[in-house]
C-alpha cells in the first residue's frame, strides 16, 4: 500500500499510511489537488500557484499566503511531508518518484496503456479490455466533485478542464467496453456499462440503444421498450428534442419482435459516410451473413480463442479437411464480431468461381460497389474501404489461392481497419497471417459406450441434434450408435447422411452410404449442393496428389483416394501426361472427400 493516497475522481478523499486526513482548509486541499496532477514539472511560485488561488491580492501577500499554506500542507502529511513535495525559493513541486497513489494518474496510464497496445481492435483484445476495466473503477464521480473555489477563477478554468476530459473519457471507455461485451455476447455486462453511461450523461442515446439491445438480447424484452420512453422524457424535459430516427427505428425493429441477433444490431446512432452513398456500406453494423436455420454446436474453446486471435492480428485463415466445418465456424465468429465492426460484416463466397480474375469482382458485388467505371476494380475497393472499420469473410479460397492472396494482401495494405477472415483447405500465404487448423468434431474411439457418455462428444450431440430434426422420433441408443459415430466428425457427413434420412430408413441409408452409393444422394433434393460441394472438394484433393489410383499400387493418396474416385466415376489411374505434370502441384494433405 502506497504511504500517500490522493482520490480525485469523485469527492476529493486523502489518506496517508491508511488513516484518513481531514483537509480543512480549502487552499490547502486545492494546492495539493494541483500540484499532484500537475506533478510533471516545476511551478513558479510567482506565476501559477499563488496568482491562482489568490487572484484579487497583490504578489507580495499571494507569496505569503502560499508559504502559509505549503506549511500547512506539510504539517498535514506530517514528517514525511518533504517526502512529497519539494519546495525552493523560486519553485515548488509535488515529487512524482515519492510514495503515493493518485486514482488520476493510475486512470489515464491504463487507457493510455490500452490504446498504446498493438491490437486490431480494442472491443477484441482482453488485455486491454482488463485495463479498461481497472480504470473505470477507479472513476467514483467527476473531478473533484462538490469541491470549488469561487474566488479563484483561473483555480476553477483549470479543474474544469480536467474535469471534462476525464468525463468524456470515462464515457468513452465506458462503450467501449459496452461493445465488446456485447461482442462476446455477456448481455448481463453490457448493460451494467450503459447504465454508467446514462449516470454520466441521461441523455446519451448510444447508451439507450446499447442497454435496449442488451435487455432484449438478455430476454428482458418490456425492459428494452421502457428505455425508450424514459429517454423520450429525458430527451424533451432536458433538451427539448425528440429520439433520434436511429434510435425511433430501433424502438419500432423490438416493438416489431425482430431477432436482437440481425437487424437490431443495425441501429447505431452515426451519420452515414457519403462517401458510399451507394454502396451497402453506408449502413452501420450492417451485414451479409446467411441466417442459420440450425444451432451451433461445440467449439467454445475454439471461438473463443478466435475472438482473442481477431483481437489481435488482421488476417486469420481457418484451414481444415472438407467438412470439418471452417464455414460455420467463420460464420459463427462473424456473427458475434458484430458490433466491433461499426462498418459491417460482409460474406463472400467464393466456391462457386472458378475464373480467378473474378475474385475481386466478387467482393466488390457484395459490398455494393459498381465496378463498371475504367478503374480496375482492386483501386475501387482500396479506395472504398480505406476508411472503413469491417470483418471481411472470404470463403472457400483453396481454388483461388494466388487471386485470394494478391486481394488479401492489398485490402490489407490500403486498409488500415479491415480485418479478413478466410476459410480454406491450404494457407493463403499473406503477410501477418495467422493460420487456425479446425479439427473435426470430438467423437468417440469407442462406439459401444453408453449413449449417456457418447453425448459428451460434440460430433455426436451435433448428429443427435441434426437427426432430431430430420426425423421427430429419433433417438441414440446403444443399438444404432456404431451406425451413426461415423458422421460425428464431420459437419459435411453429418447434414449428408441426416438429408437422405428424410426420405429413407436408417438402415438402407447406413448400408447403401457404407457401399459408396450415389443413388442415396439423389433421393433427396437437400443432398444436390451437399453432393457437388463435396465432389467438388474431393476433385481438387484427387488431383493435387500426383498419385496413380489403382487397386494394386499404395500411391500417396492411398486406398481414399481410390474409393473417391470410384464414388465419382473418375478413371481409376491417371494417363501418363497428367501423373508427370510439373504443374500440378504435390500434395499438402490427405486426400479426403470431405
Amino acid at each position: 500500500m502506497p504511504l500517500l493516497t490522493i482520490e480525485l475522481l469523485g469527492p476529493p478523499r486523502i489518506s496517508l499510511a491508511g488513516r484518513p486526513l481531514d483537509v480543512r482548509v480549502r487552499k490547502e486541499l486545492a494546492l495539493l489537488a494541483y500540484l499532484a496532477v500537475e506533478r510533471g514539472h516545476q511551478h513558479s511560485r510567482e506565476s501559477y500557484p499563488a496568482a491562482c488561488l489568490w487572484p484579487d491580492a497583490p504578489d507580495e501577500a499571494a507569496r505569503n499566503n502560499l508559504r502559509v499554506v505549503l506549511a500547512g500542507l506539510r504539517r498535514l502529511l506530517g514528517a514525511p511531508g518533504d517526502v512529497f513535495l519539494h519546495a525552493e525559493r523560486q519553485h515548488v513541486q509535488f515529487l512524482p518518484g515519492s510514495d503515493h497513489a493518485l486514482d488520476v494518474i493510475a486512470f489515464r496510464r491504463q487507457l493510455a496503456d490500452a490504446h498504446a497496445h498493438a491490437h486490431a481492435t480494442l472491443e477484441q483484445c482482453d488485455a486491454c479490455l482488463a485495463r479498461l476495466a481497472e480504470a473505470v473503477a477507479l472513476y467514483r464521480g467527476d473531478f473533484l466533485a462538490g469541491f470549488s473555489l469561487p474566488d479563484s477563477a483561473a483555480f476553477e478554468e483549470w479543474a474544469t478542464i480536467q474535469r471534462e476530459q476525464l468525463h468524456q473519457q470515462q464515457l468513452d471507455a465506458l462503450d467501449t467496453l459496452t461493445i465488446a461485451h456485447e461482442l462476446h455476447g455477456d448481455y448481463v455486462a453490457q448493460c451494467r456499462f450503459a447504465r454508467r453511461q446514462l449516470v454520466l450523461e441521461p441523455w446519451r442515446e448510444t447508451a439507450y440503444a446499447q442497454l435496449m439491445r442488451g435487455l432484449w438480447a438478455s430476454g428482458q424484452r418490456g425492459a428494452a421498450l421502457e428505455q425508450y420512453d424514459a429517454c423520450r422524457r429525458i430527451l424533451e424535459a432536458e433538451l427539448g428534442l425528440e429520439p433520434s430516427p436511429e434510435l425511433t427505428a430501433l424502438y419500432e425493429q423490438l416493438r416489431a419482435g425482430e431477432s436482437s441477433a440481425s437487424s437490431v444490431l443495425s441501429a447505431e446512432l452515426l451519420a452515414p459516410d457519403p462517401e458510399t452513398q451507394n454502396s451497402k456500406l453506408r449502413t452501420q453494423n450492417s451485414h451479409n451473413l446467411p441466417p442459420q436455420v440450425t444451432s451451433f454446436i461445440g467449439r467454445e474453446e475454439q471461438l473463443a480463442g478466435l475472438r482473442q486471435a481477431l483481437g489481435r492480428t488482421r488476417m486469420i485463415t481457418l484451414t481444415g479437411a472438407g467438412g470439418c466445418g471452417k464455414t460455420r465456424l467463420a460464420l459463427e465468429l462473424a456473427a458475434t464480431s458484430l458490433p466491433a465492426y461499426p462498418d459491417g460484416v460482409w460474406f463472400v463466397a467464393l466456391g462457386p468461381l472458378r475464373d480467378p480474375a473474378l475474385a475481386t469482382q466478387a467482393v466488390a458485388e457484395t459490398l455494393g460497389l459498381q465496378t463498371a467505371s475504367e478503374q480496375p476494380a482492386s483501386q475501387l475497393l482500396g479506395a472504398a474501404l480505406r476508411p472503413k472499420q469491417l470483418l471481411l469473410v472470404l470463403d472457400n479460397c483453396e481454388h483461388l489461392v494466388a487471386a485470394c492472396h494478391q486481394l488479401a494482401e492489398q485490402l490489407l495494405r490500403d486498409c488500415p481497419r479491415l480485418a479478413i477472415l478466410a476459410t480454406s483447405r491450404e494457407m493463403l500465404r499473406v503477410t501477418g497471417e495467422v493460420v487456425w487448423q479446425v479439427p473435426p468434431l470430438s467423437a468417440p474411439d469407442d462406439a459401444s459406450a453408453a449413449p449417456e457418455q457418447l453425448l459428451s462428444y460434440e460430433g455426436i450431440r451435433l448428429f443427435v441434434e441434426r437427426a432430431g430434426t430430420a426425423s421427430a422420433g429419433f433417438a441414440l441408443t446403444a443399438r444404432n450408435a456404431p451406425r451413426w459415430r461415423r458422421s460425428a466428425g464431420s459437419s459435411t457427413a453429418c447434414r449428408w447422411r441426416l438429408s437422405w434420412r428424410r426420405r429413407v430408413s436408417g438402415t438402407w441409408m447406413w448400408r447403401r452410404s457404407r457401399r459408396g452409393s450415389t443413388t442415396a444422394l439423389a433421393c433427396c433434393r437437400a443432398a444436390a449442393p451437399l453432393r457437388r460441394a463435396s465432389s467438388a472438394c474431393a476433385r481438387r484433393s484427387i488431383g493435387a496428389t500426383r498419385c496413380s489410383v489403382s487397386r494394386s499400387g499404395y500411391a500417396s493418396g492411398g486406398w481414399r483416394c481410390l474409393r473417391a474416385a470410384s464414388r465419382l466415376g473418375l478413371p481409376r489411374r491417371w494417363p501418363a501426361s497428367r501423373a508427370s505434370s510439373p504443374t500440378v502441384p504435390p500434395a499438402r494433405s490427405s486426400c479426403s472427400p470431405g
